[in-house]
């Protein structure tokens, strides 16, 4: 039982010390910043909707879906026979505007009714894009190096270089 209780321990731990994957539509609106208009076709398809303007395109790109759950089945301590609930259904969509100047991508904004965070469906939209761009790797923090007690501290411009013989 405590082995059990031991490894329970350990592994709700290390759930605790798993990072939340970022939302891919806001990780898109940084990460796709710069990519070529060839590369955005290739990876998003055609767009639903363009638009040209002076040097700027718009390509505009949507994606929808429709959720059906099933009815409840009567029944339960107070339900009668005859009650029943209908089956719900919800209608998501999420619609992703490319701005390109230059042949590249400028700015990338959404529009849902539902909300963009969280919304499946604005993912989607970028996802066959965000694929292709490399992993964001994290620059190394700049470390200062203090000379411990009875060390000399390190010649440099505010310090005069050590005298030679």
């Amino acid at each position: 039982m405590i082995r059990r209780s031991a490894i329970l321990t350990a592994l709700l731990a290390l759930a605790a010390c798993i990072t939340p994957r970022p939302d891919p539509a806001l990780q898109a609106q940084r990460d796709l910043i710069g990519m070529p208009k060839e590369l955005l076709l290739s990876c998003g398809g055609v767009p639903a909707r363009t638009a040209v303007v002076d040097n700027r395109e718009w390509f505009t790109y949507r994606s929808e879906a429709i959720h059906s759950y099933p009815a409840t089945p009567y029944g339960g301590y107070y339900r009668r026979p005859w009650d029943y609930d209908p089956p719900e259904v919800a209608s998501v969509s999420c619609e992703a505007t490319f701005t390109l100047r230059g042949g590249r991508v400028e700015r990338l904004d959404y529009t849902s009714p539902q909300g963009v965070i969280g919304n499946p469906q604005c993912g989607a939209i970028v996802a066959n894009c965000l694929a292709l761009v490399p992993p964001q790797s994290v620059p190394p923090q700049s470390v200062i190096v203090r000379p411990g007690p009875g060390s000399a501290p390190p010649p440099g411009p505010s310090s005069p270089a050590p005298l030679r013989p």
